[in-house]
């Protein structure tokens, strides 16, 4: 997946009007951020060996500091999005810092505002659609197991009948059909199974053959 970048012209001069951007709950390491950085609109030199800090304090009130990369030749600072810079929906007040040597400086505030994720505080439902597909797939092999099951059951049946000269050999298909007829119960059985034990109840309509599903009432 390709990365997004946000690009922000942010002020090395505190003071100016303060940006926003936005970003969701969810966001690491795939969104980066890029800060252009100039001096009231002036261009803005970043000295060799300087090293970037972009600094934040969340909604909750805690803070964190990660370094960034710096492209002196373009001056800018470039950090990938880090899992406690969104951990907490709201504004996140932040700045970039940059050090060299024994000098620092920093950049005016901006905010982030941080997008709740859909599934902040929510509670996961039992019957998810992952469960839902789950059990559609094994009652359907269970179905079609049983089905093949009974088309050999009913290829021995035949075998039986056509060996009529033979007692043994009857008797031996006669057995091996009552076999797959068994296990084409057994298969049956399997099925309404997973569907007894699903958050959904599974039916299939005979006019057009298709395996249908309904939510259980009082679940």
């Amino acid at each position: 997946m390709a990365t997004q970048t946000i690009e922000l012209k942010l002020d090395i001069i505190p003071g100016a009007v303060v940006p926003v951007i936005h970003v969701s709950q969810t966001d690491k390491t795939w969104r980066k951020l890029k800060f252009l950085l100039h001096a009231r609109g002036s261009e803005f030199t970043i000295p060799s060996g300087t090293v970037a800090l972009v600094n934040g304090k969340k909604a909750d009130g805690k803070g964190f500091s990660y370094e960034g990369t710096v492209d002196t030749e373009s001056a800018a600072v470039t950090i990938g999005m880090q899992e406690q810079m969104s951990a907490c929906p709201g504004p996140v007040i932040m700045e970039v810092m940059l050090q060299n040597g024994s000098e620092i400086i920093g950049s005016a505030n901006f905010i982030m505002m941080v997008e709740p994720g859909p599934l902040n505080d929510a509670v996961i439902s039992d019957s998810d659609m992952q469960a839902v597909m789950e059990a559609v797939a094994n009652i359907a092999q269970a179905l079609a197991a049983a089905q093949t099951a009974t088309e050999k059951a009913a290829a021995a049946s035949s075998s039986a009948s056509a060996a009529a000269g033979s007692a043994s050999d009857a008797l031996a298909y006669k057995n091996q059909a009552k076999e797959y007829r068994d296990e084409a119960e057994q298969f049956r059985d399997d099925a309404a199974g997973y569907a007894g034990a699903a958050s959904y109840s599974f039916y299939v309509k005979a006019a057009d053959g298709i395996m249908y599903m309904r939510y259980k009432e009082g679940e």
